[in-house]
Parts: structure tokens; C-alpha cells; sequence
């Protein structure tokens, strides 16, 4: 079901997709579609992808009967209004909002109990404070938070939606936070149910405490990849005693005591051009 406006409707897997449109047009085509489908056929999955959608407002819970996975990415997204996602907590198990502009992870997260899979890679995510946004996310396997901002200290960001960040990173090393506390960076609602967790590409120059300090006893994958890493706190098989596979590539660490990892963990790769000499210590 084509449309001049950008969107069309896939009846073979029951999807709607949306490409190089406007907001304004998103929420019309939707309209319009969901007037047209029969009930049997309501999207389990809408697709925006290379629009121009800068705030989510309350467009999906019109088909809070149907809906499993939404994926609105490369689209210039900065903010989700807080009820963007309600009436969607029963069905919705996949969200991708990746390539987008988010500072934050939007308060409108809080509703989602169901979610299982989480894309926000390639944001402009600075912190991540506690609050309500994954209150009631108990089922959350998979959370990629690759390529975005975490590392940064709070002293070099006052204002997260204008980042005034010094390149190239690797040159102005002192902008990067020296300690990330659980008041910065705290996902704690979801250490019960993650199994896969990506922070690459974070500009950290040191590990989050939520991932030494707290225990994630349902982590099994790892990646810490592409960051200013140069050591490795004690990663303990009490706090991570599901751990298999540990991704360190591309960091700055030197030397790596393996009594700092989980005891049962199958695979390391701590491979890359930045490793310049690896000395291990057992």
C-alpha cells in the first residue's frame, strides 16, 4: 500500500514502513492507515527510517493491540514526549532508536515491561542518572549503548544538548570523567535480566561502577571495545558469574592481570593497533 507521503504498509509481515518523510507526514499516514487496516491486520512492526522526526509524541499506542517492534532510526530524534510509549507494555519486546540525537534515555522507557531488546547506539548519551526510565524493564536481555558520549566528565559538559567536545578525543584525554559513579551512570533495574550489554565506542577512560560494584549475574557478553581503557578494575566471578565473552580491542591497556577476571569466562579479545605491548600477570 504505497502512499504519497511516505509511508506504506507490507501486508506479507504485517509492517509498516516509513522512509525520507516528515514527521507531519508520519502521523498522517498513520491516521490514514490505520482507518484502512482491518483488525487482523494491524503492524506488529513500523519501520522510520531517514525522516526527519526531531520529538516523539503519542503516535504507536493506537495500536497497543498489535505492535511488537518499533525501529525509528537515522531520523534527527532529540526527545520522546513522556507518553510516547504508553498502553505499549504488554506487546512491545524490540526498540531501536539508534542513530538519532537523544541526550538522555527518555522518561517514556518507564512503561516498557515487556522490552527485551534496547538500540540507542549512536546518540549523544552523556549520563544516564537513576530514575524511573527502566523501573519496569525485567525482561531486558540486550542493551546497546555503543557510540555515545559516556565517558565525558560532568566538568567538560555543562549543557548535554550542546556537547563542546575538544577533537580529536585522543588529544584531550583530560576531558574524560576519571571516575563514573552510580549517581552518572546507574542502570540498576536491569542487572537481573541482561545477558548483553555494548558500551563501545565510549570515550571511557574508565569503568562505569555499576559494572564492578554492582552484580550482573545474568551478563554473558561484554563489549568494552574502542574506548581509552587503561587498566582493569577487579571483575569479580561473584558480580559477573555469567560471563563468557569480554571485548577489550582497542584500548590502552598495557597490562592485564587475569585475576581481575570472571573465572568461567571463554572469551577475551583484547586485539587492536592501540595495544602496543600486552603483558599478562596470572
Amino acid at each position: 500500500m504505497p502512499s504519497p507521503l511516505g509511508c506504506r504498509f507490507i501486508k506479507q509481515n504485517i509492517t509498516t514502513e516509513c522512509r525520507n518523510t516528515t514527521l507531519d507526514n508520519v502521523l498522517h499516514a498513520l491516521k490514514i492507515l490505520n482507518t484502512l487496516i482491518s483488525a487482523s491486520y494491524k503492524p506488529r512492526s513500523i519501520v522510520i527510517e531517514d525522516c526527519v522526526i526531531p520529538y516523539l509524541p503519542y503516535v504507536f499506542p493506537k495500536f497497543n493491540e498489535s505492535l511488537e517492534r518499533i525501529k525509528l532510526v537515522q531520523s534527527q530524534l532529540e526527545y520522546v514526549y513522556p507518553d510516547a510509549f504508553d498502553h505499549l507494555q504488554n506487546k512491545l519486546h524490540y526498540l531501536d532508536l539508534s542513530h538519532n540525537k537523544l541526550h538522555s534515555v527518555p522518561y517514556a522507557f518507564s512503561t516498557l515491561h515487556s522490552l527485551e531488546i534496547l538500540n540507542l547506539q549512536y546518540n549523544q548519551i552523556v549520563f544516564i542518572w537513576p530514575g524511573p526510565q527502566f523501573r519496569w524493564m525485567f525482561n531486558l536481555r540486550e542493551f546497546n549503548l555503543a557510540y555515545n558520549q559516556i565517558g565525558f566528565s560532568s566538568d567538560y559538559v555543562p549543557d548535554v544538548r550542546k556537547l563542546t567536545i575538544q577533537e580529536p578525543v585522543s588529544g584531550h584525554l583530560y576531558q574524560l570523567a576519571q571516575n563514573l559513579t552510580l549517581e552518572e551512570f546507574n542502570i540498576e533495574p536491569v542487572t537481573s535480566s541482561l545477558e548483553i550489554f555494548n558500551l563501545s565506542g565510549n570515550n571511557l577512560a574508565t569503568l562505569p561502577a555499576q559494572l564492578y560494584q554492582r552484580r550482573l549475574p545474568s551478563l554473558k557478553i561484554l563489549d568494552l571495545s574502542n574506548n581509552f581503557l587503561s587498566e582493569l578494575p577487579k571483575l569479580t566471578a561473584h558480580l559477573l558469574p555469567g560471563l563468557r565473552r569480554l571485548s577489550l580491542r582497542l584500548n590502552l591497556i598495557e597490562t592485564l592481570y587475569f585475576y581481575s577476571l570472571p573465572t568461567d569466562l571463554e572469551e577475551l579479545n583484547f586485539s587492536g593497533k592501540i595495544f602496543t605491548t600486552l603483558t599478562v600477570f596470572y
